[in-house]
C-alpha cells in the first residue's frame, strides 16, 4: 500500500503542468515523508524556472519523464488504452546485478525474496 500519493498541478501560460508522485514506505514513514516535503519543494522551482520560458512545455522535443523504484508501475493511457511505461525493481529479476555489487540474493521458506 502506498503511503503517500502527491499531484500538483500548475497552469503556466496555455499549457498544463501535472507532476505526480507515488511514495512508499514499506511500512514506515520517514522516507515518504521527507520526499513528500521535496515533491512540493521542487515542484515549486519547476514551475518558477517554467514560468520564465514561454516554450517550456509547448516544444514537441519535450519529453514526457517517468521513473520508479519498486512495485508501483507507471502507466500512461491514450485514447483509454493504457501502456505500461516501467517495469518492477524486484531482487528476482535483477539477482545478477544485485550479486554483481557484492550483494546477496536468498529464497527464504514461503517464497519470500530478501537481498542484502
Amino acid at each position: 500500500m502506498e503511503d503517500y500519493v502527491s499531484t500538483e498541478l500548475k497552469q503556466a501560460n496555455d499549457s498544463a503542468l501535472g507532476l505526480f508522485a507515488i511514495f512508499n514506505g514499506h511500512l514506515s514513514h520517514v522516507v515518504p515523508d521527507h520526499l513528500s516535503v521535496l515533491f512540493v519543494v521542487l515542484t515549486k522551482r519547476l514551475y518558477f524556472f517554467s514560468r520564465g520560458q514561454p516554450d517550456f512545455w509547448t516544444e514537441p522535443e519535450n519529453k514526457l519523464v517517468v521513473a520508479n523504484v519498486g512495485y508501483s508501475l507507471a502507466v500512461i493511457s491514450k485514447n483509454g488504452v493504457a501502456k505500461q511505461l516501467s517495469v518492477d525493481h524486484e531482487p528476482a529479476s535483477e539477482r545478477e546485478s544485485i550479486e554483481n555489487r557484492g550483494g546477496l540474493v536468498l529464497n527464504f521458506p514461503g517464497d519470500v525474496l530478501e537481498h542484502w
